[in-house]
């Protein structure tokens, strides 16, 4: 019965491989997404506050 179990294949877990792959990389696609609409927000922003600096001082 012993001899049995040594016999028996590792079980074929590779979808679940592929499945966290495919999160993982969404997840780090959605963050870079978010990371950029950041620094574009951010840009926007100092833009806005120069051109208030530069009309406070007229």
């Amino acid at each position: 019965m012993n001899g049995l179990f040594l016999l028996q294949p590792p079980p074929d877990t590779s979808a679940y491989m592929i499945a966290g792959y495919a999160i993982f990389f969404t997840v780090l696609v959605i963050y870079l997404l978010s990371l950029f609409l950041r620094w574009q927000n951010l840009r926007r922003d100092l833009s806005i506050l120069e051109d208030l600096e530069d009309e406070s001082k007229r």
